[in-house]
C-alpha cells in the first residue's frame, strides 16, 4: 500500500475463488481505451533498480516498467482482487498483497508469471515487507503474520487492531501504524511496543531516510516526524488538512509528501517544515517514490501517473483521460464511430473504433443514463429530468427536445428514424413510469401510458411491436404503445434489460435471473436462476451474443457469451477493473466495447477471449422437460429426458399463490391431477435432481 524503495533496497533488495491460485500470465483479453494507460488505482510501487519497477492496485492490477516508469505493462492475471502492496527481494522474486481473500501471489521471473502463494485466514491484508528471504512480516486488520520460511507459514500475532503499514530499519527494528498507535518492533516483528497512541487513527506510511530519521503521514494531512529511531515522534505542521498517503525524502534532507485531492507538499530540511507546492492534478495520489536521484514516480487515483526527471522540481501527467465521469450508455452506428454518454452531461465520440476518444459539448448538467444512434449522424441521448438531446451533424451540435415530462428518462429507442420511444419515471422506485412516444423524429412527443411498476428495460422490433420489463413483469404492445398485454409476471424478479436476436426469439435479464422466449413473448421460460446479477445483454447477429454479469456477493464481473443463439454460453471474467461496469456493445461477434464509472471504456477484439466448447456452460441450457397438452384442463403431463430420482412440481399462479404441490420419485414421465382452476396463465415449476425450471401453463376449461 506504500512506497518504500530506497530501504527496499538497502536490504536486498490473482472474480471467483474458482481462479485463485492458477499460474497467470495469458494475453490480453478487453484493453483500456479509457483512462490511459489503465485506470485501476495503483496503491503501491516499488523500483528495484533505475530502471525497472512494479506497481500494484485494483482490478488485480500488476504492472511493469524497464525504463523508470515512462512506459508500463500489464501483466495478465485471471485473479480481479484488489492489490494493497508489492515488495521485490531482488529483479526476479517478488510479492503481491491482496485485499480480498485475502491472498499472497508469488513471482520468481520478474512479475512475467505470478502464482497463489498463501490466503491468510482475515479480513484484509494492507501492507508487507521482507527483511531476507526466509523473514517477512504482513499487517492487515486485527492481524500482524510473520513469516521464516519465505512464507510457505504464517504465525498470527497481536496488535488485533486495523493495521495499515510497516517499515523495517534493520534486521529486527520495524515500525507499524495501527487504528489508535504508531508502534515499534526490536524482534522482527513478533511483538510491538506503543510509542505513540492516538485516537483518530493514521492510516497512511512511513518513510525512513536512515535509522533514526524518519516520517508518518496520514488523515487530516497529519505529519510526524522523529529523529532517535521512533522512540519519539513530534507533530509537524503540514498546511493541510488532506489526507496525506505516501512522502519520500532524500539523503540531503529534501523530500515530498502527496495525498488526497492532488495534494503535493514539499520539505528541504528533512521533515521539519513543510511547504504546499501547486495542484497540477485533482486525483487522489497514493505514492511517491524514485529510482535515481532524478527520476521519480507518482501514481495514484484512476491511474494517474506523473513523471519527473529533476528529482521533483516539476512533474508530467503521462497518463490521459477523456473524462473521469462514470460512463453509462455506449453505442457504435458503424466499425468506427461511436459515442459513449454519462454523469454530468458527459459525451465522447470515437472515429477510429474505440481507440481514442473525445469530449463533445452539450448544453445543462444532466446525467444521462441511455442514447440510441440511427446512424453516425442522428443519434439521441436522455437523462434526468427529462432531458432529451437530439443531434443531427455527428455530435457537432445537439438540440434540446421538449418531453414535456420532468422525470428522469430511463431508456430510449427508434425502431426507425420517425418513431421513437422512450421511458420516464419519477425517481421514486415504487412510483409509475410513463412511455413517452414521438412520431416525427423528435420534434414532439406524447405521453401514451402509465405502468404501475418500475420499468428498467424497453425494446421495439418494428414502429409498432415492442416490449418493456423491470419489477417483475414483461408487457408486451403491437399497436405502438396503445396498449400492452402481460406477458408474464414474476414476483420478485427485478429484469434489467431485453435483447431480441430475432423477431421471435429474446431474452429479459436481470437480479438472479435470465427469461426467454421463442415465440414473440407470448411464453417465457426461466432459463438461468442463480447468484447473478445480469444488467446487459446484446446480440450483434442472431447466433452471436453477449450478457454482462456480476457476482451477487463478490462484485466480479463477467462476460458471458453464445454461439448458438442463446441455446448454451461460456463465461470470462472481466479482469481489468474493479469499477462498475454499465453498458456494453459488440459491433459484430469479435468486437464490443465496455463503459462503466470513472470513465472507464474497455475493447475487445477476440470476443473477450472466449472460448466457447471448452469452458462448460455456466449457464443451463434450455430444459429438455416438455410439458403438454398447453393449454389443458384439468391435466397435464410432464416427461423427462432421463429417469428422474427426485422431482418437485408446484403450481403458482401469476400473483405467486401456490395453488398445487406434489413431489415424485423415480419418474420418466408423470401426469399431474390439477386442482379446479379458473381459466388464465400459470407458472408450473419443476425441479429435478439437476435443474429448476418454470413453465408458463394456460388453463382453459373450454377444451
Amino acid at each position: 500500500m506504500f512506497s518504500h524503495w530506497i530501504t527496499k533496497n538497502c536490504f536486498i533488495w490473482f472474480l471467483m475463488a474458482a481462479f485463485l491460485g492458477l499460474p497467470v500470465g495469458a494475453s490480453a483479453q478487453w484493453n483500456w481505451n479509457n483512462p490511459l494507460p489503465q485506470g485501476n488505482t495503483l496503491h503501491d510501487v516499488q523500483f528495484v533498480n533505475a530502471s525497472t519497477g512494479f506497481a500494484v492496485g485494483d482490478g488485480g492490477t500488476i504492472l511493469k516498467t524497464t525504463d523508470g516508469g515512462y512506459n508500463w505493462n500489464r501483466t495478465e492475471r485471471d485473479a480481479a482482487e484488489s492489490l494493497n502492496a508489492v515488495f521485490f527481494l531482488d529483479s526476479l522474486t517478488g510479492y503481491a498483497l491482496s485485499n480480498e481473500g485475502p491472498s499472497l501471489y508469488k513471482t520468481t521471473d520478474g512479475g512475467v508469471t505470478w502464482t497463489l502463494h498463501y490466503n491468510f485466514s482475515t479480513f484484509e491484508m494492507n501492507d508487507i515487507w521482507f527483511t531476507t528471504p526466509l523473514h517477512g512480516v504482513a499487517v492487515g486488520y486485527e492481524s500482524v503474520f510473520v513469516t521464516n520460511d519465505g512464507g510457505i507459514t504464517w504465525g498470527w500475532y497481536p496488535p488485533y487492531s486495523w493495521n495499515y503499514s510497516i517499515w523495517f530499519t534493520g534486521a529486527s527494528t520495524a515500525f507499524m501504524c495501527s487504528d489508535g498507535a504508531l508502534s515499534k518492533s526490536y524482534d522482527g516483528g513478533d511483538t510491538w511496543i506503543v510509542k505513540r497512541p492516538n485516537v483518530d487513527g493514521w492510516l497512511g506510511s512511513f518513510f525512513f531516510m536512515n535509522a533514526d530519521t524518519g516520517l508518518h503521514v496520514g488523515r487530516g494531512g497529519r505529519i510526524f516526524r522523529t529523529s532517535d529511531a521512533g522512540e519519539h515522534w513530534d507533530s509537524i505542521y503540514s498546511g493541510t488538512q488532506n489526507l496525506l498517503s505516501a512522502a519520500y525524502m532524500f539523503p540531503n534532507g529534501i523530500g515530498y509528501a502527496v495525498g488526497n485531492a492532488g495534494t503535493m507538499l514539499k520539505t528541504t530540511n528533512a521533515g521539519r517544515s513543510w511547504i504546499t507546492l501547486p495542484s497540477i492534478t485533482d486525483y487522489n495520489l497514493e505514492t511517491i517514490t524514485f529510482s535515481d536521484a532524478s527520476h521519480g514516480v507518482i501514481t495514484g487515483e484512476l491511474g494517474i501517473l506523473l513523471i519527473t526527471e529533476d528529482g521533483g522540481l516539476s512533474w508530467m501527467i503521462i497518463s490521459t483521460t477523456a473524462t473521469k465521469k462514470n460512463l453509462n450508455a455506449v453505442s457504435f452506428p458503424d466499425a468506427n464511430t461511436g459515442y459513449a454518454a454519462g454523469a454530468n452531461a458527459t459525451i465522447l465520440k470515437s472515429t477510429d473504433g474505440g481507440i481514442l476518444w473525445q469530449a463533445l459539448s452539450i448544453p445543462g448538467n444532466a446525467d444521462f443514463s441511455s442514447m440510441f444512434f440511427n446512424d453516425t449522424q442522428t443519434g439521441y441521448v436522455a437523462g434526468t429530468s427529462g432531458t432529451l438531446y437530439k443531434t443531427a451533424d455527428g455530435g457537432g451540435s445537439w438540440n434540446a427536445l421538449t418531453t414535456g415530462i420532468n422525470y428522469d428518462l430511463q431508456d430510449v429507442a427508434f425502431p426507425d428514424y420517425q418513431t421513437g420511444y422512450a421511458i420516464g419515471y419519477p425517481g421514486n422506485f415504487y412510483d409509475s413510469a410513463y412511455l413517452l412516444k414521438t412520431n416525427n423524429a423528435g420534434v414532439s412527443w406524447a405521453t401514451k401510458s402509465g405502468f404501475d411498476f418500475r420499468v428498467q428495460a424497453m425494446v421495439f422490433t418494428s414502429p409498432d411491436t415492442g416490449y418493456i420489463a423491470g419489477s417483475g413483469n414483461i408487457l408486451k404492445t403491437v399497436d405502438g404503445g396503445v396498449s400492452w398485454s402481460l406477458q408474464g409476471n414474476y414476483p420478485g424478479i427485478y429484469f434489467y434489460d431485453l435483447c431480441f436476436p430475432t423477431r421471435n426469439k429474446g431474452f429479459a435479464c436481470g437480479y438472479k435471473a435470465i427469461y426467454t422466449t421463442t415465440d414473440a413473448g407470448v411464453h417465457w421460460n426461466v432459463f438461468y436462476s442463480g447468484e447473478l446479477i445480469f444488467s446487459r445483454m446484446v446480440f450483434p447477429d442472431a447466433l452471436h451474443g453477449y450478457v454482462l454479469a456480476s457476482g451477487l456477493n463478490t462484485g466480479s464481473w463477467m462476460i458471458y457469451k453464445t454461439e448458438d443463439g442463446g441455446d448454451t454460453w461460456s463465461q470470462k471474467p472481466v479482469n481489468r477493473t474493479s469499477y462498475f461496469l454499465n453498458d456494453l456493445f459488440f459491433k459484430d461477434s469479435d468486437t464490443g466495447l465496455i463503459v462503466g464509472n470513472n470513465g472507464v471504456i474497455l475493447k475487445t477484439v477476440n470476443g473477450g477471449g472466449i472460448i466457447t466448447g471448452v469452458q462448460p456452460p455456466p449457464l443451463p441450457a434450455n430444459s429438455s422437460i416438455s410439458m403438454f397438452p398447453v393449454p389443458c384442463r384439468n391435466h397435464v403431463k410432464l416427461d423427462f429426458p432421463e429417469l428422474e430420482n427426485s422431482v418437485s412440481v408446484k403450481v403458482y399462479s401469476l400473483a405467486g399463490k401456490e395453488l398445487f404441490s406434489a413431489e415424485f420419485t423415480r419418474v420418466r414421465n408423470v401426469t399431474i391431477a390439477l386442482p379446479p382452476l379458473p381459466d388464465g396463465i400459470y407458472l408450473v415449476k419443476i425441479k429435478t435432481g439437476s435443474e429448476m425450471v418454470v413453465k408458463k401453463l394456460a388453463v382453459s376449461n373450454a377444451l
